[in-house]
């Protein structure tokens, strides 16, 4: 049975232990060019690095270009009409229909996610069916937050643009051909947004279209046992061994929280916790305590990298305490779209 001795504990016994005195060498100071610049809440695809003209706001009203194309598509979407019906496509049906115009628009919440998708997980599909459909849904935005709006996978040229709720205001990256349209967007008012999806004449019966909306970064966890296994007899400090997140979180996801646990069997005095990173900064617990959350300095190292852990206890048990500890990470990334 593991028994946790008390931090008052240790401070009593720090007299007759002075002789042990075991410790780190290694730095806590992170070095400036590791750090990252993902310093503040919340996130937005700015600090990612996407280009200006995919990050639009309430100043980028209607059309910024003002092409045939452009002008065309601005009178489409003020004039709206609803004329198709529902329609079954490849064993998937469009049940989504009738949503034609802003009065029978879909509400996006209630749409299938594709949770398990290897390509776009998350995503919804649906098609186009004749050549009056357009598909239109609706979604609550709120102010402050940015989203990020991704239509994908088109069998035609087909256009995806944002409409605001009084239907006077709308937003989009129209492109040629069947290239895949996308931009990250931040309302100026909260509201029941509409997002259109215009055929332009072009049905495809037989290959539907792919559509996320969504908040343009995501938070996730990661929790799991790190397969380590760590012997203690009394004052010791361990080694460090290897505890790998590649494959397991996203290349880009930026390293929020982490948290270690004290799961083994035995008795400890002072446990601390060492997490050190491939760029050779280590991070501990708050020495002696036994506590789980790691002193890291948020969004300053990406969360997939190979990882060392150690540990150390302070004090001259005579048993044994077997570490076999899990970790739980919090982590960041940007939705973006897909480089095929």
């Amino acid at each position: 049975m593991k028994k946790h001795v008390s931090l008052f504990v240790s401070v009593i016994l720090i007299s007759s232990l002075l002789f042990l005195n075991v410790a780190y060498a290694e730095t806590n100071t992170l070095s400036e060019q590791q750090v990252f610049k993902f310093t503040h809440s919340p996130l937005t695809s700015s600090d990612f690095g996407v280009k200006e003209e995919h990050i639009l706001n309430d100043q980028s009203k209607n059309v910024k270009s003002k092409n045939i194309k452009d002008i065309k598509l601005s009178d489409i979407v003020k004039n709206l009409n609803g004329n198709s019906v529902a329609y079954e496509t490849a064993g998937h049906p469009d049940q989504y229909e009738p949503n034609n115009d802003y009065d029978t628009a879909f509400p996006y919440s209630q749409c299938e996610k594709h949770t398990n998708h290897p390509y776009w997980p998350n995503y919804i599909t649906a098609s186009i069916h004749n050549d009056t459909d357009d598909d239109v849904y609706s979604i609550q935005l709120t102010t402050g937050k940015e989203y990020f709006l991704n239509l994908t996978n088109l069998a035609n040229d087909y256009d995806m643009v944002l409409v605001s709720p009084d239907t006077s205001q709308h937003w989009h990256m129209a492109r040629y051909g069947t290239e895949q349209e996308y931009f990250y967007f931040t309302p100026a008012r909260s509201g029941k947004y509409y997002v259109v999806i215009l055929g332009n004449g072009q049905p495809s019966v037989a290959h539907n279209y792919y559509l996320y909306v969504g908040e343009s970064v995501v938070t996730e966890l990661l929790m799991e046992s790190t397969e380590l296994t760590f012997k203690f007899r009394g004052a010791h400090t361990t080694d460090f061994l290897s505890y790998s997140t590649v494959g397991k979180i996203r290349e880009d996801a930026v390293l929020d929280q982490v948290w270690i646990d004290n799961n083994g069997n035995g008795s400890w005095l002072g446990l601390t916790k060492y997490l050190k990173a491939q760029d050779g900064n280590v991070y501990s617990s708050q020495p002696r305590t036994g506590l789980e959350y790691i002193q890291y300095p948020a969004r300053t190292q990406y969360a997939a990298q190979n990882w060392r852990i150690a540990g150390q206890t302070f004090g001259a048990m005579d048993y044994y305490f077997v570490w076999k500890p899990n970790i739980k990470m919090k982590y960041s990334y940007l939705m973006k779209p897909k480089i095929w």
